[in-house]
Parts: C-alpha cells; sequence; structure tokens
C-alpha cells in the first residue's frame, strides 16, 4: 500500500482545464481534490489529518506532531496497520528534525523513517529532494521489502516554493516556475507508478 503527499501540488488539469487533461486519467485513475486544511509552513497539520483521520486541533498547526513523543498511537493508519502485520516505512524530503518527525513518525507507527539526510544527494530541486529521488528510495524499500506486507508513506517537499529544479535533470519548460515544477511532479509520478 502505498500514499503519496505532494507538497504545494495543484494538477495542471485543474489550472486550465482546458488545455491539459487530468494526468493519470489515461491509466484509469479518477481524482478528487481535497481542501488542505493549511498553507505556508504547517504541513504538518495535512500529515497528521491524512494518517491519523481526525482534525488537527492546534491553531499553531504542527504542535501535535512537536508533542508526540515516540509513543506508538493506537488511532492512526500506520499503527492499525502494524497491528495486522505491515511494516511501515515514511519517506519525506524534508530534514529530519522538521516537525519533530523522527519521534512524531514513531508515535504514528511507522517503523522506520527515512528523511532527506538519507536520500541520493545527487538530485535536488533547490533545497529539497526531487520527486525522482523519493519515488527511487521507494521503489528500493518495495524491492527489499517485496515479502511483506508493505505501507509506504511518502511526503515529497521538492513542491516547495520557491519551486526550484534541477535544470540539468530538468530544463526549464516555461516562465512559469510553478507550472514547470507542477509538470515535472506529474510526469515522475507518472513514471513511478
Amino acid at each position: 500500500m502505498i500514499m503519496i503527499l505532494l507538497e504545494s501540488f495543484v494538477p495542471r488539469s485543474e489550472l486550465d482545464p482546458n488545455k491539459y487533461q487530468p494526468f493519470l486519467k489515461k491509466y484509469g485513475f479518477k481524482s478528487k481534490i481535497l481542501e488542505s486544511p493549511t498553507f505556508g509552513g504547517l504541513s504538518a497539520r495535512s500529515e497528521f489529518e491524512i494518517l491519523c483521520g481526525i482534525p488537527e486541533v492546534e491553531p499553531l498547526g504542527d504542535i501535535t506532531f512537536n508533542y508526540l513523543g515516540g509513543k506508538k498511537t493506537d488511532f492512526c493508519l500506520p499503527s492499525l496497520l502494524s497491528d495486522i502485520g505491515y511494516k511501515n516505512i515514511s519517506i519525506i524530503g524534508t530534514a529530519p528534525h522538521f516537525h519533530n518527525n523522527k519521534k512524531a513518525y514513531k508515535s504514528l507507527g511507522f517503523d522506520r523513517s527515512i528523511s532527506r539526510d538519507d536520500l541520493d544527494k545527487n538530485d535536488f530541486d533547490g533545497t529539497h529532494p526531487s520527486d525522482l529521488t523519493l519515488y527511487n528510495r521507494a521503489l528500493a524499500e518495495i524491492l527489499n521489502n517485496k515479502n511483506d506486507k508493505l505501507f509506504l508513506y511518502m511526503f515529497t517537499a521538492a513542491g516547495h516554493s520557491p519551486y526550484r529544479l534541477n535544470l540539468s535533470k530538468r530544463p526549464k519548460l516555461s516562465d512559469n516556475r510553478y507550472l514547470d515544477r507542477i509538470t515535472y511532479s506529474e510526469r515522475e509520478l507518472e513514471d513511478f507508478l
């Protein structure tokens, strides 16, 4: 089972439906647009709500992640999956100290957390690993755990502003940095799937 959270991602088909088709439609995927409960540096709030199914109630946004001390919760998706034999791995494009993620992910039920510092350093978009870097690591984890029931959670950070690209691997496509960023995010996700 794979869950992918793309930071700051809006499909091109939502930005300009007359010009772009939903990028996974040709594979039979249907899409739903979900409204994020936050923006502007509070990504942990979205992560908590998606992984635990309950709202983050603190107005500062990521207070729950910051106070999770490593003790396993019994209501978040990774914990519930662990109870039925899943191995849970998170791969995130941020540093290990962001939002207390080493302890927070352990509290949510992840067996192992892989952060920006554990990823291949050869393909970063600005300060964050490219989506492709996360997908390559995910593929390696899938192959290394092919005999296990696996829940693989990925939180990409390449879509974070100011939307920088590794121009040697992702050449400029337009004068719109955000459009270029999501174009490459779509392509790399499509290739991964």
